[in-house]
């Protein structure tokens, strides 16, 4: 039962987070009015994928997940809700809370992480670093304490 609960508030989060009207918009030189809207992220070092719901605001929401093959499948889902504290337009660093699914165990993890737009050309571009202690909760009521870094690059879509 309590598996269950947990399963839907992360699905209704992810819902809400996705049908969130999070976007800016911008005046580009041709006097065309476009809007920087939700990215996609890749971190290939911890095979995994990511949403990002926008650029620029203060608050924003980070979806991640991925999965890999050794003996068994293992997959880690991970949802943050975050606050930019500094948001210029080339840096970015934020904080947050999330939640984290890792193969089954449940967990909190409190992410830390630098954003950087290195083109002023493209500036949906951006590139990722970030960590997070993070605490799950096994089937046998232990508590692991662990450090989880992420390197990644996100692209945001840009509507005209």
């Amino acid at each position: 039962m309590k598996l269950k609960s947990i399963s839907f508030s992360l699905l209704m989060i992810i819902y809400l987070s996705l049908n969130a009207q999070d976007s800016t918009s911008y005046v580009s030189r041709k006097n065309e009015v476009s809007k920087i809207t939700k990215g996609f992220a890749i971190y290939p070092f911890q095979k995994q994928i990511g949403y990002r719901s926008n650029l620029t605001e203060k608050w924003f929401s980070d979806f991640k997940g991925g999965m890999t093959f050794s003996a068994l499948p293992f997959f880690v889902l991970e949802f943050n809700r975050n606050y930019r504290f500094v948001n210029t337009n080339k840096v970015k660093v934020y904080t947050g809370i999330g939640l984290t699914f890792d193969s089954y165990i449940p967990g909190i993890q409190l992410p830390l992480g630098i954003e950087f737009v290195p083109l002023a050309d493209v500036k949906q571009l951006s590139i990722i670093v970030e960590t997070k202690p993070k605490m799950t909760f096994g089937p046998t009521n232990f508590l692991n304490i662990s450090f989880s870094p992420h390197l990644g690059v996100a692209y945001y879509l840009k509507m005209k």
